[in-house]
């Protein structure tokens, strides 16, 4: 292992230490002798001697052990710290690298552990983001290719009349695909920014309200589905956050459960151990297995998926509340969505 800059002056500042320390004792010893203050007569030639052997004696014994701490201090504190600084003079979040680990046993080992911890998030935060740039980019590029080829084909004029009416309604729908996917990004990036959630605009509101106001909305989907919408929850319950967001919640969960149900969504309401627990379930296939760990991640489709948006949404929201949120399947086989929340952010009015 090579000595590092640090280490060699170290060592050198221990043996000039040293030195000085045998120089000034010797001085002062030859002084004493010198002047007979102790012996109170002449010191003979043999006895300057055997003074003079132990001063060299002590500054060989000195230097020996100034070396050896140096070395131990090289060892056990440069030689880390060394190592730490070649690690992160090393860092990259594109390339894979040699990171080297510290086996001091103390808090620069700590430390090299966290800033590797810290450098392992930091990669995943790049990847995210890229995947995140290149899943927004194919999100809006469909729809706009697919306007753009009937538009232009409405343009030339070659299609019938019947044609023309479904091309300008697939228009509408990509449209307004394209302006959900623009709208639910930006608000994603809105929430990114946020480091701390200010929560004075939040007020009581009450959940079944909100749930009645999607039913009334999805009636029509409801119907044709033959889905049954069962909502168990207190007539009364409260949950402090902004309408805004529980409406937000409210219209992605029983949207995606809608989606996959055969005959039932249901909402049910429980609180334990300080903690209300909101479930959201429904009655169709539930989660696969390789889907549950990725079901809230940003454009991440699971079979018959819209744009991977809606619950990346809600766990962003259920984090900004510092709840949880997981995703299961229940003991019949539908897919489950529970939220947890503090029990201090619901009321039974």
């Amino acid at each position: 292992m090579s000595m590092s800059k640090l280490g060699i002056k170290i060592i050198l500042s221990y043996v000039a230490m040293a030195a000085i320390s045998t120089i000034v004792f010797t001085v002062v010893i030859r002084t004493i002798m010198l002047d007979s203050v102790i012996f109170g007569e002449e010191v003979d030639e043999r006895t300057q001697m055997a003074f003079s052997s132990a001063i060299y004696a002590g500054f060989l014994f000195t230097t020996l052990l100034s070396l050896i701490t140096a070395l131990i201090f090289e060892i056990n504190i440069v030689g880390p710290v060394a190592t730490i600084r070649t690690n992160i003079q090393n860092i990259s979040l594109e390339k894979e690298m040699d990171w080297k680990k510290v086996k001091s046993k103390d808090e620069l080992e700590d430390i090299n552990k966290e800033l590797l911890y810290m450098l392992k998030k930091l990669r995943d935060a790049n990847k995210n983001q890229k995947e995140f740039f290149q899943n927004t980019s194919h999100e809006l590029k469909t729809p706009l290719v697919s306007i753009q080829g009937y538009a232009e084909a409405i343009k030339d004029g070659i299609m019938e009349e019947d044609d023309m009416q479904n091309a300008l309604d697939i228009i509408i729908e990509e449209s307004k695909s394209l302006s959900n996917v623009i709208t639910s990004v930006l608000y994603l990036s809105s929430m990114d920014k946020v480091e701390k959630y200010d929560n004075k605009k939040d007020d009581w509101v009450n959940i079944d309200e909100r749930i009645e106001r999607w039913r009334s909305l999805s009636e029509n989907i409801l119907a044709d589905k033959n889905i049954e919408l069962v909502d168990n929850i207190p007539v009364n319950l409260e949950i402090f956050m902004m309408q805004e967001k529980v409406d937000k919640l409210i219209n992605n969960l029983l949207g995606n459960a809608l989606r996959y149900a055969k005959t039932k969504v249901e909402i049910d309401f429980f609180v334990k151990n300080n903690k209300a627990h909101l479930l959201i379930s429904d009655d169709g296939n539930g989660f696969d297995e390789n889907d549950v760990d990725k079901i809230f991640d940003r454009f991440y489709k699971g079979e018959g998926g819209k744009n991977g948006l809606g619950l990346a949404i809600v766990k962003a929201i259920v984090d900004n509340y510092k709840g949880q949120i997981k995703a299961y399947n229940s003991e019949n086989g539908g897919a489950v969505i529970e939220m947890t929340f503090d029990d201090s952010m619901v009321n039974i009015a």
